[in-house]
Protein backbone atom coordinates (compact mmCIF):
# COMPACT_ATOMS: atom_id res chain seq x y z
CA UNK A 1 0.00 0.00 0.00
CA UNK A 2 1.40 3.51 -1.39
CA UNK A 3 -0.15 5.47 1.93
CA UNK A 4 2.35 2.61 4.08
CA UNK A 5 5.50 3.95 2.14
CA UNK A 6 4.74 7.27 2.66
CA UNK A 7 3.71 6.51 6.57
CA UNK A 8 7.34 4.89 6.76
CA UNK A 9 9.11 7.47 4.63
CA UNK A 10 8.06 10.27 6.80
CA UNK A 11 8.42 8.61 9.77
CA UNK A 12 12.64 7.98 8.70
CA UNK A 13 12.51 11.83 8.16
CA UNK A 14 9.22 13.92 9.08
CA UNK A 15 10.09 16.79 6.43
CA UNK A 16 10.76 14.39 3.13
CA UNK A 17 8.35 16.76 0.81
CA UNK A 18 8.03 14.07 -1.72
CA UNK A 19 6.46 12.12 1.16
CA UNK A 20 4.24 15.11 2.29
CA UNK A 21 3.02 15.24 -1.00
CA UNK A 22 1.99 11.94 -2.01
CA UNK A 23 0.04 11.95 1.41
CA UNK A 24 -1.26 15.67 0.78
CA UNK A 25 -2.49 14.15 -2.96
CA UNK A 26 -4.35 11.42 -1.04
CA UNK A 27 -6.29 13.99 1.44
CA UNK A 28 -6.83 15.61 -1.69
CA UNK A 29 -8.76 12.89 -3.48
CA UNK A 30 -11.03 12.79 -0.65
CA UNK A 31 -11.93 16.34 -1.02
CA UNK A 32 -12.63 15.10 -4.43
CA UNK A 33 -15.10 12.59 -3.42
CA UNK A 34 -16.93 15.37 -1.72
CA UNK A 35 -16.85 17.80 0.88
CA UNK A 36 -14.63 16.55 3.74
CA UNK A 37 -13.43 19.35 6.37
CA UNK A 38 -11.23 16.68 7.53
CA UNK A 39 -9.33 16.17 4.63
CA UNK A 40 -8.87 19.80 3.98
CA UNK A 41 -7.55 20.55 7.32
CA UNK A 42 -5.14 17.67 6.76
CA UNK A 43 -3.86 19.01 3.45
CA UNK A 44 -3.32 22.57 5.00
CA UNK A 45 -1.24 21.09 7.68
CA UNK A 46 0.95 19.32 5.54
CA UNK A 47 1.06 22.09 3.61
CA UNK A 48 2.50 23.79 6.52
CA UNK A 49 4.92 21.28 7.38
CA UNK A 50 6.35 21.06 3.81
CA UNK A 51 6.15 25.32 4.04
CA UNK A 52 8.20 24.85 7.26
CA UNK A 53 10.70 22.43 6.11
CA UNK A 54 11.76 23.61 2.72
CA UNK A 55 9.54 26.70 1.50
CA UNK A 56 10.73 27.42 -2.13
CA UNK A 57 11.07 23.44 -2.93
CA UNK A 58 8.83 23.01 -6.48
CA UNK A 59 6.56 20.49 -4.37
CA UNK A 60 5.64 22.70 -1.48
CA UNK A 61 4.72 25.77 -4.13
CA UNK A 62 2.21 23.24 -5.62
CA UNK A 63 1.13 22.33 -2.62
CA UNK A 64 0.36 25.83 -1.72
CA UNK A 65 -0.79 26.00 -5.31
CA UNK A 66 -3.47 23.94 -4.39
CA UNK A 67 -4.13 24.73 -1.54
CA UNK A 68 -4.73 28.53 -2.67
CA UNK A 69 -6.98 26.73 -5.62
CA UNK A 70 -9.01 24.31 -3.43
CA UNK A 71 -9.90 28.18 -1.56
CA UNK A 72 -11.13 29.70 -5.03
CA UNK A 73 -7.82 31.70 -4.95
CA UNK A 74 -7.07 31.46 -8.42
CA UNK A 75 -5.05 34.77 -8.70
CA UNK A 76 -2.89 33.13 -5.92
CA UNK A 77 -2.74 29.77 -6.96
CA UNK A 78 -1.42 30.87 -10.50
CA UNK A 79 1.25 32.89 -9.01
CA UNK A 80 2.67 29.83 -6.76
CA UNK A 81 2.58 27.60 -9.90
CA UNK A 82 4.54 29.83 -11.82
CA UNK A 83 6.66 29.82 -8.76
CA UNK A 84 6.58 26.26 -8.85
CA UNK A 85 7.68 25.36 -12.50
CA UNK A 86 10.29 28.12 -12.45
CA UNK A 87 11.75 25.80 -9.78
CA UNK A 88 10.69 22.87 -11.71
CA UNK A 89 10.07 22.85 -15.39
CA UNK A 90 10.02 19.15 -15.77
CA UNK A 91 7.37 18.61 -13.93
CA UNK A 92 3.99 17.54 -15.97
CA UNK A 93 1.52 17.43 -13.45
CA UNK A 94 2.84 20.94 -11.84
CA UNK A 95 2.61 21.75 -16.09
CA UNK A 96 -0.93 20.76 -16.24
CA UNK A 97 -2.26 21.77 -12.98
CA UNK A 98 -1.02 25.46 -13.27
CA UNK A 99 -2.74 25.14 -16.84
CA UNK A 100 -5.83 24.53 -15.10
CA UNK A 101 -5.42 27.34 -12.84
CA UNK A 102 -4.35 29.82 -16.02
CA UNK A 103 -8.18 29.09 -16.87
CA UNK A 104 -9.26 30.07 -13.39
CA UNK A 105 -7.82 33.56 -13.78
CA UNK A 106 -8.73 33.47 -18.10
CA UNK A 107 -6.11 33.16 -19.14
CA UNK A 108 -6.34 30.48 -21.75
CA UNK A 109 -2.98 31.85 -23.56
CA UNK A 110 -1.09 30.68 -20.75
CA UNK A 111 -2.94 27.70 -20.27
CA UNK A 112 -2.83 26.57 -23.65
CA UNK A 113 1.12 27.01 -23.10
CA UNK A 114 1.46 25.31 -19.68
CA UNK A 115 -0.33 22.63 -20.72
CA UNK A 116 1.51 21.73 -24.09
CA UNK A 117 4.76 22.48 -21.93
CA UNK A 118 3.59 19.33 -19.85
CA UNK A 119 3.21 17.26 -22.74
CA UNK A 120 6.82 17.75 -23.92
CA UNK A 121 7.81 17.12 -20.10
CA UNK A 122 5.98 13.79 -20.69
CA UNK A 123 4.20 13.11 -23.61
CA UNK A 124 2.47 10.11 -21.90
CA UNK A 125 1.36 11.51 -19.00
CA UNK A 126 -2.58 12.19 -19.67
CA UNK A 127 -2.93 15.10 -16.74
CA UNK A 128 -1.35 17.55 -19.18
CA UNK A 129 -3.08 16.12 -22.12
CA UNK A 130 -6.28 16.53 -20.61
CA UNK A 131 -5.49 20.11 -19.23
CA UNK A 132 -4.87 20.64 -22.81
CA UNK A 133 -8.00 19.19 -24.22
CA UNK A 134 -9.87 21.69 -21.63
CA UNK A 135 -7.71 24.91 -22.06
CA UNK A 136 -8.78 24.21 -26.15
CA UNK A 137 -12.28 23.83 -25.21
CA UNK A 138 -12.23 27.15 -23.53
CA UNK A 139 -10.50 28.42 -26.48
CA UNK A 140 -13.59 27.38 -28.72
CA UNK A 141 -10.83 25.16 -30.70
CA UNK A 142 -13.32 22.31 -30.75
CA UNK A 143 -11.82 20.29 -33.33
CA UNK A 144 -8.35 19.99 -31.92
CA UNK A 145 -9.89 19.40 -28.71
CA UNK A 146 -11.84 16.83 -30.30
CA UNK A 147 -7.98 15.17 -31.67
CA UNK A 148 -6.73 15.59 -28.24
CA UNK A 149 -9.75 13.43 -26.66
CA UNK A 150 -8.76 10.64 -29.14
CA UNK A 151 -5.30 11.22 -28.15
CA UNK A 152 -6.64 10.47 -24.31
CA UNK A 153 -8.72 8.18 -25.13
Amino acid sequence: DVLEHVQRALALDPDFIPALWLLHNAYQNRMLGGSDAQALEEMRRLTARAEAAEPDHALTLALRAKDAGFAWQWAAAMALWERAIAADPTDPVSLGNAAFAALGVAATDRALELARAGIRADPGHDWPRFAYLTALRAAGDFAAGRHEAEVIV
